[in-house]
């Protein structure tokens, strides 16, 4: 039996075309593992999957849509749409909502138009789904700081901060900003 000597088994003057190819083959294999295993610690350590359920956040997210997001040093802002954790045995999985207005801001319903202003100004929202219908005795609400009020799009059918169960949550209960969907594939990207 011959023996080989460690450098020689490595170089690639001793190999045979096909020894070649399988040493680039094992090299591709090699960097596979090293992506896959970096984009599982980026998503376990830096960003958290979460399952879209329910309507609330229709057109902007379905049922069942699949989204990234991350807590890493974030501040909740209007406009962003934020995975929270409702804290009750009645939602027992996080929740996914818009920020409508953060600690210290108020909230209203301006009666003539039916639009949702924050501190006497409406706001913008072309991502709601249907023109919604208020109880307008909720409003006006000043939201106390270290909260923020969180609605879905789909007004109509969301249970939010409108709701005694859920109320102004708590920035603490945020778990993070939603950055990416990305399942469906076919809806893959950034919600608005």
């Amino acid at each position: 039996m011959e023996k080989y000597r460690w450098d020689d088994v490595l170089s690639d003057e001793n190999k045979t075309v096909p020894e070649k190819g399988a040493r680039e083959i094992l090299d591709l294999a090699e960097v596979l593992v090293i992506v896959i295993s970096l984009s599982v610690v980026m998503i376990t350590f830096f960003c958290r999957v979460a399952a879209v359920s329910g309507g609330s956040m229709e057109n902007t997210l379905r049922d069942g849509d699949l989204v990234i997001f991350s807590g890493l040093f974030y501040e909740p802002r209007q406009g962003d749409i934020v995975v929270f954790d409702p804290g009750s045995d009645t939602f027992p999985h996080p929740l996914v909502k818009r920020v409508i207005a953060t600690g210290g801001q108020t909230v209203d319903l301006d009666s003539f138009s039916g639009c949702i202003t924050v501190d006497g100004v409406p706001i913008d929202e072309p991502y709601i789904k249907d023109a919604a219908v208020y109880d307008e005795s909720l409003f006006p609400f000043t939201v106390e700081e270290g909260h923020v009020y969180l609605l879905g799009d789909n007004r109509n059918n969301s249970v939010d901060s409108r709701s005694a169960k859920i109320g102004a949550v708590s920035v603490k209960n945020i778990l993070g900003k939603v950055i990416l969907r990305f399942y469906p594939i076919r809806s893959f990207g950034i919600p608005g």
